[in-house]
């Protein structure tokens, strides 16, 4: 019943949810007996298993909910999978992280002993074994929930479709569907916020990818459209890869694989793809004694910040006040609200111990010594606020000297500070006190999460504050635990668990819907807009702001056509800008000049479609090794320019050095070997851009002088 409602609200038609029942939730992922049969391998394998008790396997960064990595440690539905099957089998577990392109290098050079996921094609089959099918793909239509038009591929027509770059698919549907536009984005989460914000029309994605991303990202004006078929006569469904010659510890898996209980599968099922029932909540004898003694929990809130929560006439109202009605129904506790002016003045009841528990939260260093926290329920993005006059920043970390607010007390603001030490973060007392201090310009902007300031601007300042820019950090909040009761702790943890996803998406919707009345006015519609229609105008902003960039820089040609990097012309006004801020803040600035050794020799051996292939390579292994700061183009031909601010002349060298041995040490297409030249310098006081460049050259042209494949 749960899971027919959860269908139903994503709009999907009877046929499809009887089709998706069957196939995507009897049947998904695995084909594991229910009667699971012991375990018990050969003596080739046993001797395998005592040789190598540690197996290294892939894992990649980003691909939810699957197999993702999250401050240094592997999670995910595969991850929960493999620890299972190891543990059965009697193996540890090494995860090697990195992106698609990094682990098939670390995997062909047998530092990896399993990849996935993999698809199984000719090719891979001629140099690699593969395990039974592990995943049975779902691939799905994606689209903005106001794109009504859009209800399969075949309404793609002249619009653009949004895919992940390296998926396999994409050959098919370039030759299926030719009068779709195309467009490629580094990770799943990248291609939805492109769609969510109106950059592309529509996105392809693993069913359970995109709706675990849609959900957790809070990415409300998207929907699931339909399922889609790639008939592209090779299975798109997901394998684990062994190396060629690695026979025994394929079998040692395959074994493992059908002997897991359909009991253990249902319960990861349930944690990471289904989401569509919450933990039963069981209290220990010790929990129900804490609850019968501590008869009342007193809890603090952050008086002023809608639709998240707020103090109104005494009482407790917005999302979290839902959340902490469900925590009390689930754990038969009573909650006191203990009301407070600010924040601030909350956080200092919670060190005195007035209030027990704090309703949302982030956890910091300085917060443990007083509160521990629950596991997130909200997850929230980090944007900035500013006046309508302001340019949108597409990175953050362009604003330099300028005042930006933050409430205090506020967990993100001692984050913000180290990592952006060019900003002047001014904390302020409330939002309120923020958003007015931007609105009278005595603040350039102010930090907070999209779904505050959006609720804030739209009953506020509709008309005076825009959002001018997003961070790529999130707001990810729990229950604050006073952490001298930590049976207080554990019951709320499990309280927090017991709420399933339909009840998570209940609590969203009665906050972000819309309804429409034919008698309203404008004056109340203003007044009754939520969280859905205010994102939904973020987006309509992001999409005109993108609109305006696609559009300048379609007739400037700044971007490479080859590589999509940026262009000579595009390097020089970004140079430019850097010299600017080099002018006025005196913060190092250097440049590197690449040059592909010998490459007229690539085009006149290989042709020049080998020769381009060359060339996307080396991008991908600079962008792949680069850091976020530094900026990539294409100067010329074979020539690269990396422009690295914040960085002199010894760390520029030491930048390009890295460059220099992964590319020597990469096979290139027809298994070349290729070096590359490096020239550097650093911007002094008084330079011209054209005398850095002068003694830049100098440098690369020593450095082929010298032989070759060197940094100069």
């Amino acid at each position: 019943m749960i899971l027919f409602k959860f269908l139903k609200m994503q709009k999907f038609t009877i046929t499809y949810v009887m089709k998706l029942v069957y196939s995507s939730i009897l049947l998904l992922f695995l084909s594991v007996s229910v009667n699971a049969k012991t375990l018990s391998f050969t003596k080739e394998e046993l001797e395998y298993i005592s040789k190598n008790p540690t197996i290294k396997i892939s894992n990649k960064l980003n691909w939810y909910p699957y197999d993702f990595n999250e401050r240094g440690d592997a999670n995910g539905y595969i991850v929960d999978i493999l620890k299972l099957l190891t543990q059965n089998i009697g193996l540890n577990i090494e995860f090697i992280e990195g992106d698609r392109h990094s682990l098939n290098k670390k995997f062909d050079s047998k530092k990896i002993d399993i990849l996935y996921p993999v698809r199984k094609t000719k090719k891979r089959e001629e140099t690699a074994l593969f395990s039974d099918r592990f995943i049975e793909r779902k691939l799905s239509l994606i689209s903005k929930i106001d794109k009504k038009e859009i209800k399969s591929l075949d309404d793609m027509k002249d619009k653009t479709l949004a895919t992940v770059k390296g998926w396999s698919g994409i050959q098919y549907m370039k030759n299926r569907y030719k009068n779709i536009k195309y467009i490629e984005f580094d990770t799943s989460k990248e291609m939805l916020e492109a769609v969510a914000f109106g950059l592309a029309d529509g996105g392809i994605e693993d069913f359970f990818s995109a709706d675990y991303i849609i959900k957790k990202e809070m990415y409300s004006n998207l929907h699931i459209v339909s399922k889609i078929y790639i008939d592209d006569t090779e299975s798109h469904d997901l394998y684990f890869m062994f190396h060629k010659n690695n026979y025994i510890l394929k079998s040692i898996f395959n074994k493992a694989f059908y002997n897991i209980k359909q009991e253990d599968i249902l319960k990861i099922k349930s944690k990471w793809l289904n989401m569509y029932i919450g933990k039963e909540l069981i209290l220990t004898k010790d929990e129900k004694k804490y609850i019968e003694n501590k008869k009342i929990v007193k809890m603090c809130i952050d008086p002023n910040w809608m639709p998240l929560e707020m103090l109104h006439n005494g009482k407790h109202v917005g999302m979290t006040s839902d959340y902490m009605q469900l925590v009390q129904q689930r754990a038969g506790i009573s909650i006191e609200l203990i009301k407070t002016e600010t924040w601030a003045e909350s956080i200092e009841f919670a060190r005195q111990r007035k209030c027990d528990i704090f309703s949302l939260a982030m956890a910091t260093p300085e917060r443990k010594l007083y509160m521990n926290f629950t596991k997130p329920y909200l997850n929230m993005p980090l944007v900035l606020v500013s006046t309508l006059d302001t340019n949108f920043y597409l990175n953050v970390d362009m604003i330099r000297n300028k005042s930006i607010g933050i409430v205090k007390g506020y967990a993100y603001g001692e984050i913000l500070r180290a990592k952006y030490p060019n900003m002047k973060l001014v904390y302020v007392e409330s939002m309120a006190d923020g958003l007015k201090k931007v609105e009278n310009k005595e603040l350039f902007g102010f930090i907070g999460t999209l779904a505050t300031l959006a609720y804030q601007i739209q009953r506020e300042y509709f008309g005076s504050l825009k959002i001018a820019g997003k961070f790529e950090e999130e707001w990810k909040l729990g229950i604050g635990v006073r952490n001298d009761e930590p049976f207080l702790l554990s019951i709320m943890e499990k309280a927090i668990d017991s709420i399933d996803i339909n009840e998570h998406q209940a609590i969203l919707n009665r906050w972000i819907s819309i309804k429409y009345d034919k008698k309203i006015n404008y004056k109340r519609i203003f007044q009754s807009l939520a969280f859905v229609f205010l994102l939904f105008m973020f987006f309509l902003y992001r999409h005109y702001q993108l609109k305006k960039y696609n559009k300048i820089l379609k007739t400037l040609s700044t971007i490479d056509k080859l590589t999509g990097i940026y262009n000579r012309l595009k390097l020089d006004e970004v140079l430019k800008y850097e010299k600017d801020l080099f002018d006025r803040f005196n913060t190092p600035l250097s440049i590197i000049i690449l040059d592909i050794d010998d490459f007229k020799r690539v085009n006149d051996s290989f042709g020049h479609k080998i020769g381009d292939e060359v060339l996307q390579d080396i991008v991908k292994i600079v962008f792949a090794n680069k850091r976020k700061t530094d900026i990539l183009g294409r100067w010329g031909g074979e020539e690269f320019l990396i422009i690295s601010h914040e960085t002199d002349l010894n760390g520029a060298k030491k930048l390009a050095e890295k460059f220099r041995k992964i590319i020597f040490s990469h096979k290139f297409a027809k298994n070349q070997q290729l070096s590359a030249s490096f020239g550097v310098a650093e911007f002094k006081k008084n330079d011209s851009i054209e005398q850095v460049f002068i003694r830049a050259d100098k440098r690369l042209y020593s450095a082929k002088d010298s032989g070759k494949n060197s940094v100069m």
